[in-house]
């Protein structure tokens, strides 16, 4: 049997908060932590075999051996399970989504200053692993990740290694079998599984190129054409021809074949500014006021490889679901918040926009809050009444065209007018049937009673003390993840 994180983690110290994702190698969950008084993440990972044991202790020496960086995620501590079959993994709280998360909500392409902001980020953060002798060797946008404040953090160092041990890198893995993320591997990945700093910069370059496109290059390709088009240099011709005059210098260097052609992660940050000149404050401000627009915060660092199951993930195509996790993403806002400051601020203080709790908090303004709470409500409120109206109009159209074909077809004895008419008539009773109708109006009623009951238990929250704001903020997020499973089911 599995042990369960909190078989690992001491429960005097750590309350778990939530489950974010699980799959088949691990799980990563949201906890408080009870000695620092902050929210933590728990990266449960299973050690099957020689080399996740491996993957998991690599993960753990890199970051507890590199310098502290605004760019890259600071790790807490580590504990491994009795048998040694698994370990957990203690991280920051990354407040934002990933770059692939937002890319995919901003279709099509992100704007070009922001692109610039947060590419130069991520150089800062590559560039201080490589002048601490580590190379990534798999940067790409999902182990990019975002805060609400508007920093780049890099996450997920599985797979990185010291530059000085090049040679040995691959001793973790089966002879012959390759590390690291296709689609954004260097030529030199591909081919012969060599690897250098360049290697993470040509990654670097893979990510501007699918911030640029809004979407992966060769998205379509096979695995056997995209590893063609990689080891040709293929992946810059996918630059629109409208975007060249920009990024053709930058992309065309990062991206070359040959990885001696390739800037350094310092050089390629000097020639974004080149292009836009940004100050490290007005890149941090552009990516703050992108990451809070796109309505998608709280996406916390998880492993690429887990088969994401959860729903709360962001960039749904349910306006609803979005909704509704918005509110989710705004409320844990406010629980660290009120959590953080409990000693220093009264509740009004706190929920008051623009006091010095909120602000220094990085937490969203109770009215803001409000909003989506009423934003949804009307939602649901219009969600309901279209079902009714369509209720009604089909029901009457069926019960009319039945009438109607009685009438012409058994009475009048014209029998084509009644086929008509019967044939209208089923055919209502059918799109009843199919569209369920009124399955969407009960559907509509129990989301809005459980809306109402999240806003109570929420307002309970933020009068409670410290311990009763923990457990109905726990209640709270339960709900919210029940009702957005519900909503992500329907199509409003």
């Amino acid at each position: 049997m599995r042990p369960d994180v909190l078989d690992i983690v001491p429960k005097e110290r750590y309350e778990v908060v939530r489950l974010l994702a699980k799959g088949f190698s691990g799980a990563v969950y949201v906890a408080w932590d009870l000695a620092t008084q902050a929210l933590v993440v728990l990266k449960l990972l299973y050690l099957r075999d020689r080399e996740s044991r491996a993957r998991a202790e690599r993960e753990i020496t890199v970051l507890q051996a590199l310098p502290p960086s605004a760019h890259v995620v600071i790790p807490v501590s580590r504990y491994f399970a009795a048998d040694s079959t698994a370990a957990v993994l203690v991280s920051e709280y990354v407040s934002g989504p990933s770059l692939q998360t937002l890319v995919e909500i901003y279709q099509p392409g992100l704007p070009r200053e922001v692109i610039v902001a947060m590419a130069s980020q991520v150089c800062r953060g590559v560039k201080h692993l490589h002048e601490n002798g580590i190379i990534h060797r798999d940067i790409k946008p999902s182990n990019i990740l975002t805060t609400t404040e508007g920093l780049i953090k890099l996450c997920d160092f599985g797979i990185a290694v010291a530059s000085s041990s090049v040679d040995t890198a691959t001793t973790i893995t089966t002879d012959g079998m390759f590390v690291g993320t296709m689609r954004y591997a260097a030529p030199e990945m591909v081919s012969s599984d060599s690897f250098s700093p360049a290697s993470d910069v040509y990654a670097i370059g893979v990510t501007i190129l699918f911030m640029v496109l809004g979407r992966q290059p060769y998205e379509a390709a096979t695995f056997g054409y995209l590893i063609q088009a990689i080891l040709k240099g293929a992946l810059f011709e996918e630059l629109p021809n409208e975007q060249r005059s920009f990024w053709g210098d930058i992309l065309r260097q990062t991206l070359h074949v040959r990885s001696d052609v390739r800037p350094t992660a310092e050089k390629l940050l000097e020639m974004l500014h080149a292009k836009k000149p940004l100050t490290a404050p007005e890149e941090i401000a552009i990516v703050s006021q992108f990451v809070r627009s796109s309505g998608s915060y709280m996406e916390v660092p998880s492993d690429p490889a887990f088969a994401i199951s959860t729903v709360s993930q962001g960039g749904s195509d349910n306006p609803l679901a979005n909704l509704v996790q918005s509110l989710a993403s705004q409320i844990v806002e406010v629980q660290a918040a009120l959590i953080d400051a409990t000693a220093k601020f009264s509740s009004a203080q706190l929920t008051r926009n623009g006091s010095d709790a909120l602000s220094t908090s990085s937490a969203v303004p109770e009215r803001q809050i409000d909003a989506a709470f009423k934003m949804i409500r009307r939602r649901l409120a219009l969600y309901w009444q279209v079902s009714l109206i369509m209720t009604i109009v089909l029901f009457s159209l069926f019960v009319a065209m039945l009438v109607l074909a009685v009438v012409t077809g058994v009475v009048a004895r014209k029998s084509q007018l009644g086929l008509v008419f019967g044939g209208t008539s089923m055919l209502s009773l059918l799109t009843v049937v199919l569209w369920k109708p009124m399955d969407k109006m009960l559907f509509s009623t129990i989301a809005t009673q459980q809306l109402e009951l999240i806003q109570l238990n929420y307002q309970r929250a933020l009068d409670g003390d410290r311990r009763e704001r923990r457990e109905v903020f726990r209640d709270v997020s339960t709900q919210l993840s029940t009702l957005l499973t519900k909503v992500s089911a329907k199509r409003s």
